[in-house]
C-alpha cells in the first residue's frame, strides 16, 4: 500500500531551517535530523539526495544523533528519500536550494507496520534561520519585474541597508560602508565586469580595476552587467558571518549562472522603447525644449538542455541592448557679454564653450540647455557546459564575452561641446571541479580568468555654437591632440578636455578552493582564495590641467587671467600596476541540535602593497630616512596579522508549523583590502614628471608649457604614496534578528544591525619637508565610521496569487570621511569632520512583487481575462546629506611662474540665517540661501558642520501589466507594458560640490540633475521621466 499526503502532517513533520553559513561561494547545504514516533533519534538511516534537473544522486547515513549532512550542494531542485529498517520509506518530492542556502529538515518516520511508504507532495517550506541579512532574487521572479535598464544593481535595492545613487555613478552603499567595499561574485569567483568602468579593490572608480561592477544603481545602463536572463539567481547579503565570505566588508552580491538540465528549456524576448511613449525630462520642460529622440531594442534568447541525459548539459544565452538615449544637459557657460569683454588671449578658451541660450546669470555666466541623444550598445554572450564524470565528480565551464560602446555629450564634469566615446571588451572563463573524496568529504575548486580592455576618445566640436580649441593655442611645439591633453576646469561653471585620452587593460586570475568535511554534528571547512589583478594603464604623453575658482572676477578665476592651480606633466607610455590578494579560512558549522546551529571560525587576509608586473616600482616613503622617498621598499609593509574571528547562531524558539519563531545573530570582524589613494603612486614620479603652479598667469607662458623631462628628477612635483605604517581598515559588524512565519511561504523579520569602522582610509596632503618632492598626497588611516539600523523584511512566496518582498530600514550612518579619494587636485583639510555620511538615509522603503489579477468565473469572460498579472517595484527614501564648499589657500603666490601653495575646498561659516528658500522655478521647489553662508577666513574649515545639509528624498513606482498566454504543455507567451516612474515624479540629486554646492557657482544651491543621473540619461535613472517599455517574451 502507498499513502500520499499533500503537506507535512503529524505523521511527517518537515521543518525547513536555513542555517548561518554556506560552504562555497555559490553553493548550498542540506542537513536534517531523523526521529521515530517517540522522538528518539534513528541511527544509520540511508538518505539519498536526487538532483531533479540533472539526475545525479548522493547518499549518506544518519549519525548517532540522527543527523545527516550534504554539503556543498549546487543550488537547484532536489528530492530526498529516507530509508530505515522497520520504518516506512519517506520521500520528500521537492526541496529547492538557493545560492548560499542551508536547509535543515526534521523528519519523523512512521512504523513500517502502519504503511509501506510516505510521500510529501509539493515543496517543503519553512522559516529561514540564516544569520546573514539580505534577499535572494530567483530567475522566475526577476524575469518579469520591471527592472529599469535590466541590471543587477537595480535589484540590490531590494535588500535592507542598501542605499544607491548617492554619487553621479550610482554607487551602492551597504550598512553605512563605502561603495568600494562591495564584492561581486559570479559562480563562486570574483566578478570583474570591464576595465575602466569598474571600481577597484582600492576604490570605486579608482585607477585599479577589481570587484565592483559597471552597473549604476537605480537602473543605470550597466554596459558590462551580465544579462539577467543568463542568471539563475542573484543573492544580496548585507551582513554575513561565515569566515569564508568577506574579502571586503560591504554587500556580498552573489550571482549564479544558469545551466542546462534534462528538460529542454529556453526563451526569446524583446524589450522595446521609443520616445513617442516617454514623458519629457523636467529640465527640458523647464527650458521649453521637446523631449529627446529615444530608441531601445533589447533582444535576445536562451537555450539549454542535455547533450547526454543525466550526464552532459549545455546552456547558452545572447543579449543585445541597442539604445539611443536622450539626455538633457544643463551647463553654465560664459555669457555673450563676458566673451566679448574678455581679453583677446582668453577668448579662445571662452568660445570653446557653447553659446548661451538661456538667461544671463551672475559673474559673467549664462545658462545653456540642450537635449541630445547618446548611443549606447552592449552585447552579452555566455555559454555554460556541465558534465558529470561519475557520481560525486562534477565539472563545469562557463565563458562570456561582453563588448560595449557608448558616446556621451557633456556630463557633470564636461562641457556639452565635448563628445566622449568609450569602447570596452570583456572576456571571462570560469572552470570548476567538485569532487566527492568520500561520502563525507567534498573538495570544490574554481578558477577564473578575465580580460578587460577599455579605450576612450574625446572630440571637441561645434555643438551649440562652440568653437573648438586649436593645438597651437594650448600646446607647446611638438605636441598636438594625438599625444597631448588639455583640461580646463572652472569650479561652479563647467569643464572640458581637449586632445587625447588614455585607456587601460586588466587581467584577473582568481583561484578559490574549499574542502568540506562532515563529522558527526559538525561541518568543517578550510579553504583559500587567491586573486591577482594586473593592469596596463596607457597614458597620454603630455598633459596640462588648469583649475579656476569660478568664472570671475576674483583672483584665481578664469576672467581674472590667473589660474588657481595648474599642473603640467609628461608621462611614460604605459604603467603596469598589479595587486595580489591572499585569503585563507577555517570554520565549523555545529549542529548543536535540530533547533540550534552555530557557525564560527576565523579568516586570514594578506594584502601586500600594490606593486608592478613590469617596469619601475613606485616611490615609497622611506622607513629609514624621514620624509625621503625610495624605490627600494614597498609602498607600505605587508600586514600579516589581519585575522578576522566571526561567529553566528540560529535558534528556533518555537516550532509550531506555520507559526515558527527564529532568533538569529552574529558578530564578526572584517579587514578591508585597504589600498586607498596609495594607488595614486602610479600617476606620479617615476611615471610622470609633474610641474605644479599656483595663481599662475593664464594663458600660460611658453616657459610654463615646456614639456617636463623624463625621467623625473628631484624635487618631484606632486607625489602619491602611503603612510609607512598603513594598516588594513577594520570593520566590526553585528546583528540580532527575530523572524516569524505566517503560514507557508510568508516570513516577517525584525532586526538590529550595526557596523563600526576603524582605521578607515582617507587622503592627506602635505607640503615638502625635504628636497625630494613639492607636494605629497598620502593614504592614511585617519577615518572612522558607525552605523545603527532597524531593519524590517517581509517575504511572501507565491501564495494566493501574490508574491512580494518588502524591506524597510531606519538608520543613521556617521563617519569622518565617506570615501578614500582626494578632491581632484585640491589639498585635504580636516577639522571637526565627524558628521552624517554622504549616504546617510534615515528612512528607506523598497517594495517589489507580482500579483495575479482575479478573473471572472464565467467561462467566456475567463478566457479573455485570465492570466493577467501586475508586476511592480516601488522605492521611497529620505534625502541624503551633503556639503557646500569654497576654496581656501595657504598663501598667494606671485603671478607669472607661480610659487607653491596649498588650495583646499573648505566648508563656509553659517551665520544663522534661513538655509532654504522656497522657489517654484527651480528643481524641487527650493534653493539654498547663499546669504546664510560666509566664506571661511584663513586656511581652515568654517563652522558649518560636515554634511549638515540634507537634500530632497526619492519616490518612484515602476509598474507593468502582463498577460500570459499558454502555448502547448510547456510554453508560454508573455506580453507586457511597463511604465518606469509611472507617476512621473522627478527626484532630484543634491547640489554637487562641482556646481550647485560650490560657493562660486552661479547656480548655487540648485540641483542640475536627477538622482544618479550624471552618466547615462535620466530615463534609466531613479527620478527620471516616465518611460513605457513594451515586452514580448516566449518561454518554454
Amino acid at each position: 500500500m502507498r499513502f500520499r499526503c499533500i503537506a507535512p502532517t503529524a505523521a511527517v513533520c518537515a521543518l525547513v531551517l536555513v542555517s548561518s553559513a554556506v560552504q562555497a561561494q555559490s553553493s548550498a547545504a542540506l542537513s536534517g535530523q531523523i526521529v521515530d514516533p517517540s522522538k528518539a533519534n534513528i541511527v544509520g538511516a540511508k538518505v539519498t539526495l536526487t538532483d531533479l534537473q540533472h539526475g545525479s544522486q548522493r547518499t549518506t547515513t544518519s549519525n548517532d544523533s540522527g543527523i545527516y549532512i550534504f554539503e556543498p550542494v549546487e543550488p537547484g531542485q532536489y528530492s530526498l528519500q529516507i530509508q530505515a529498517k522497520g520504518f516506512a520509506e519517506l520521500t520528500l518530492n521537492l526541496i529547492e536550494l538557493k545560492v548560499r542556502d542551508r536547509k535543515s529538515l526534521k523528519s519523523e518516520l512512521v512504523l513500517e507496520s502502519t504503511r509501506s511508504s510516505v510521500t510529501v507532495e509539493g515543496e517543503t517550506l519553512g522559516i529561514s534561520s540564516d544569520v546573514s541579512v539580505g534577499v535572494a532574487v530567483e530567475e522566475n521572479y526577476l524575469r518579469h519585474l520591471p527592472v529599469n535598464g535590466r541590471t543587477v544593481n537595480a535589484l540590490t535595492q531590494m535588500a535592507p541597508g542598501i542605499v544607491s545613487g548617492v554619487g553621479p555613478g550610482g554607487e551602492l552603499n551597504s550598512n553605512g560602508l563605502r561603495s568600494n567595499t562591495n564584492y561581486y561574485i559570479l559562480d563562486g569567483v570574483s566578478y570583474s565586469g570591464g576595465a575602466g568602468l569598474l571600481g577597484g579593490p582600492g576604490g570605486g572608480g579608482g585607477p585599479m580595476m577589481g570587484p565592483a561592477l559597471a552597473m549604476g544603481a537605480g537602473g543605470a545602463t550597466g554596459l558590462n552587467s551580465p544579462s539577467l536572463d543568463s542568471l539563475e539567481e542573484v543573492r544580496i547579503q548585507t551582513s554575513t558571518f561565515a569566515p569564508e565570505f568577506g574579502r571586503t566588508p560591504g554587500a556580498q552580491i552573489s550571482m549564479t549562472s544558469r545551466g542546462g538540465t534534462n528538460a529542454l528549456h529556453g526563451s526569446a524576448y524583446d524589450y522595446f522603447r521609443n520616445d513617442k511613449f516617454n514623458a519629457n525630462d523636467w529640465f527640458a520642460n523647464a527650458a521649453g525644449l521637446d523631449r529627446g529622440a529615444m530608441h531601445q531594442n533589447q533582444f535576445g534568447g536562451t537555450l539549454g538542455g542535455a547533450l547526454v541525459k543525466n550526464k552532459t548539459f549545455l546552456f547558452g544565452s545572447a543579449d543585445l541592448a541597442l539604445r539611443d538615449v536622450p539626455q538633457t544637459v544643463v551647463a553654465n557657460v560664459p555669457s555673450l557679454l563676458a566673451r566679448n569683454a574678455a581679453p583677446a588671449v582668453l577668448r579662445p578658451y571662452l568660445r570653446a564653450f557653447p553659446l548661451a541660450n538661456g538667461p544671463d546669470l551672475d559673474n559673467g555666466a549664462a545658462r545653456f540647455t540642450a537635449v541630445t541623444t547618446n548611443p549606447q550598445n552592449r552585447k552579452s554572450y555566455a555559454g555554460r557546459l556541465d558534465h558529470t564524470i561519475s557520481p560525486g565528480n562534477v565539472v563545469f565551464a562557463r565563458y562570456s564575452f561582453t563588448p560595449s560602446n557608448s558616446d556621451q555629450r557633456g556630463s557633470e564634469f564636461q562641457s556639452p561641446s565635448v563628445m566622449t566615446s568609450q569602447d570596452s571588451k570583456s572576456h571571462s572563463v570560469t572552470g570548476a571541479w567538485i569532487k566527492s573524496v568520500s561520502a563525507r568529504t567534498v573538495n570544490d575548486l574554481r578558477i577564473n580568468y578575465t580580460s578587460n580592455t577599455l579605450s576612450s576618445s574625446g572630440v571637441m566640436d561645434t555643438f551649440g555654437g562652440a568653437i573648438p580649441l586649436r593645438s597651437a593655442v594650448v600646446f607647446p611645439s611638438g605636441v598636438d591632440t594625438t599625444n597631448g591633453s588639455f583640461n580646463l576646469s572652472v569650479l561652479g561653471l563647467s569643464s572640458y578636455t581637449f586632445g587625447a585620452r588614455g585607456g587601460n587593460d586588466q587581467k584577473q586570475l582568481n583561484v578559490v578552493d574549499g574542502l568540506s568535511i562532515t563529522a558527526g554534528s559538525h561541518s568543517y571547512k578550510v579553504g583559500f582564495d587567491y586573486r591577482r589583478s594586473s593592469v596596463t594603464n596607457h597614458n597620454v604623453p603630455y598633459n596640462v590641467n588648469a583649475t579656476f575658482n569660478g568664472l570671475g572676477p576674483d583672483e584665481g578665476s578664469l576672467l581674472s587671467g590667473t589660474a588657481t592651480n595648474v599642473s603640467v606633466s609628461s608621462n611614460v607610455a604605459a604603467v603596469y600596476p598589479q595587486t595580489v590578494n591572499y585569503s585563507a579560512y577555517i570554520q565549523d558549522t555545529w549542529h548543536v541540535s535540530a533547533a540550534t546551529t552555530i557557525t564560527y571560525g576565523v579568516r586570514w587576509d594578506v594584502n601586500p602593497a600594490p606593486s608592478v608586473s613590469q617596469g619601475e616600482r613606485p616611490f615609497a616613503i622611506s622607513s629609514f630616512l624621514s620624509n625621503r622617498v625610495t624605490q627600494g621598499e614597498p609602498l607600505y609593509n605587508t600586514r600579516w596579522a589581519d585575522f578576522s574571528p566571526r561567529v553566528g547562531f540560529a535558534r528556533q524558539i518555537r516550532s509550531t508549523p506555520g507559526k515558527e519563531w527564529m532568533l538569529r545573530g552574529g558578530f564578526g570582524v572584517f579587514h578591508d583590502i585597504g589600498y586607498g589613494t596609495s594607488l595614486g603612486a602610479f600617476s606620479g614620479a617615476p611615471y610622470s614628471n609633474v610641474r605644479t603652479l599656483t595663481l599662475a598667469a593664464f594663458p600660460l607662458f611658453a616657459s610654463d608649457l615646456v614639456v617636463p623631462g623624463l625621467p623625473a628628477t628631484k624635487p618631484f612635483g606632486r607625489l602619491g604614496a602611503a603612510d609607512r605604517s598603513l594598516q588594513s581598515p577594520s570593520i566590526w559588524q553585528w546583528n540580532l534578528t527575530v523572524e516569524r512565519s505566517y503560514g507557508p511561504g510568508q516570513v516577517l523579520s525584525v532586526g538590529y544591525a550595526g557596523t563600526r569602522g576603524q582605521k578607515l582610509m582617507r587622503t592627506e596632503s602635505q607640503p615638502s619637508f625635504s628636497g625630494d618632492y613639492d607636494l605629497l598626497t598620502l593614504a592614511t588611516n585617519g577615518a572612522e565610521s558607525s552605523y545603527h539600523a532597524l531593519q524590517v523584511q517581509y517575504r511572501r512566496r507565491y501564495v494566493k496569487n501574490l508574491q512580494t518582498q518588502v524591506s524597510y530600514t531606519w538608520s543613521h550612518s556617521i563617519d569622518t570621511a565617506s570615501n578614500d579619494l582626494g578632491m581632484g587636485g585640491f589639498a585635504t583639510l580636516y577639522d571637526s569632520e565627524r558628521g552624517n555620511s554622504d549616504y546617510d538615509v534615515r528612512h528607506n522603503l523598497n517594495v517589489s512583487g507580482s500579483y495575479l489579477l482575479p478573473s471572472p468565473k464565467d467561462s467566456f469572460l475567463s478566457t479573455a481575462f485570465r492570466n493577467w498579472y501586475t508586476d511592480f517595484m516601488f522605492a521611497a527614501r529620505a534625502g541624503t546629506s551633503f556639503d557646500i564648499v569654497g576654496v581656501s589657500s595657504t598663501s598667494s603666490a606671485g603671478i607669472g611662474g607661480g610659487g607653491q601653495g596649498l588650495f583646499a575646498q573648505v566648508r563656509p561659516d553659517y551665520n544663522g540665517k534661513i538655509v532654504w528658500l522656497v522657489d517654484d522655478t527651480v528643481p524641487g521647489g527650493q534653493r539654498l540661501n547663499k546669504g546664510a553662508f560666509d566664506s571661511a577666513s584663513g586656511y581652515a574649515q568654517g563652522n558649518l558642520g560636515r554634511n549638515a545639509l540634507r537634500g530632497l528624498g526619492l519616490t518612484q513606482l515602476d509598474l507593468s501589466i502582463r498577460r500570459r498566454v499558454d502555448i502547448g504543455e510547456h510554453g508560454a507567451l508573455h506580453l507586457s507594458v511597463a511604465a518606469m516612474n509611472l507617476l512621473n515624479h522627478p527626484s532630484f540629486a543634491n547640489p554637487s560640490r562641482n556646481e550647485g554646492a560650490n560657493m562660486t557657482s552661479v547656480n548655487f544651491g540648485i540641483s542640475t540633475r536627477t538622482q544618479a543621473g550624471g552618466g547615462f540619461g535620466s530615463l534609466y535613472q531613479s527620478g527620471g521621466p516616465r518611460s513605457l517599455e513594451f515586452v514580448l517574451r516566449y518561454q518554454f
